[in-house]
């Protein structure tokens, strides 16, 4: 399919995040320097054909799910909507295939690429004693056991590995959710409330920090702003911004030399 041409709204995911923006250029580019900003990889789901009006119009449409500036948790309607504008506005390959190289030049791993999607296997892991046994129930038969919970989490992927008869390698990208009984309760709600709250701090810098590189974008590059001007607005570093829009900081440098 050729490439597009036009301002359009893009729809691209980031882990439990979907960023609703508009752009001019080609969006795997403008989202390319979002994605290296972050290191981490944007998903580019869906483009819809309209300017900042129409992306105005999306915002308030997904007011309720909203988490920062463009950002907006992976809410079922605005997937259902993205799902439905890429079956009459399919995303061209050459977008994809930009983005994906740009993935691969940053460096960027499978675990980052599915940071924030569902777990695949639920584990119930028990200490029994000085080990650890670990049981799949999605998955009948399938139990291991270890001394410390680093090593039971590799057995537990090899066995998940071998009853699915899965490549060489694959376990290491295996998504799984664990839950510890340690043999006493009020230890194992206090632990699970912990590792809980520091997941929700975890998302909500994300947000931060696509939000930041966003805002940096348009500052350097559209609004015109030096380094440390937009620095100092966002509460970051110059060398920060300087990462974040490495490009429009050298030209602007070179202007001003």
């Amino acid at each position: 399919m050729n490439r597009h041409s036009g301002p359009v709204v893009y729809y691209a995911r980031c882990g439990e995040q979907i960023k609703i923006g508009y752009t001019t250029r080609e969006p795997a580019k403008r989202l390319t320097d979002i994605q290296r900003a972050l290191n981490l990889p944007l998903q580019l789901l869906a483009i819809e054909p309209g300017g900042r009006e129409l992306e105005q119009q999306r915002h308030e449409q997904f007011a309720p799910y909203r988490t920062y500036g463009e950002w907006f948790v992976v809410a079922d309607s605005i997937v259902r909507h993205a799902g439905s504008l890429a079956r009459t506005h399919p995303v061209p390959a050459y977008e994809s295939r930009v983005m994906y190289r740009a993935q691969r030049r940053a460096g960027i791993g499978q675990k980052k690429l599915q940071a924030g999607l569902p777990p695949e296997y639920v584990v119930q892991a028990t200490r029994q004693g000085r080990h650890w046994s670990a049981d799949v129930p999605s998955l009948e038969g399938t139990h291991t056991f270890a001394r410390n919970l680093p090593a039971l989490d590799k057995s537990v992927r090899e066995c998940i590995a071998l009853t699915r008869d899965l490549p060489v390698g694959a376990e290491a990208d295996l998504r799984i959710d664990y839950e510890y009984d340690t043999g006493d309760e009020q230890l194992n709600e206090r632990t699970a409330w912990l590792r809980a709250d520091r997941e929700r701090v975890r998302r909500e810098r994300e947000v931060a920090a696509a939000a930041t590189a966003d805002l940096a974008l348009r500052m350097v590059s559209e609004l015109g702003l030096s380094v440390r001007d937009a620095a100092v607005l966002l509460d970051v570093s110059p060398q920060r911004i300087s990462q974040v829009a490495p490009r429009a900081s050298k030209l602007k440098r070179r202007a001003t030399a």
